[in-house]
């Protein structure tokens, strides 16, 4: 596990991720560019909220999956980047 964290960290520097969670009023989802890797053993991250409606969800929720996407998926990244959009939805891969 450790050796397939710091593979993704050294190959996504500085790069956007798309938070996703599941609160008690649904999935949720944000972009996050200030994702941060804290420890490589065990391994553990830190991402920032910044007057997100979302971060009660995602305080809430049990388990919070980090994407780290690439450059070829900036359409999925701005769908969570807006607010108010809509996400989650049937014909997203």
């Amino acid at each position: 596990m450790t050796d397939l964290f710091r593979s993704a960290f050294r190959s996504h520097p500085a790069g956007v991720t798309v938070v996703t969670a599941v609160g008690h009023s649904g999935p949720v989802g944000l972009t996050a560019s200030s994702v941060a890797s804290v420890s490589a053993d065990p391994p553990a991250l830190s991402f920032s909220l910044s007057g997100s409606r979302s971060a009660e969800q995602l305080i809430e929720a049990e388990t919070v999956v980090v994407h780290m996407m690439a450059a070829s998926q900036v359409d999925l990244v701005k769908v969570f980047s807006k607010p108010g959009t809509e996400r989650f939805t049937a014909d997203m891969d």
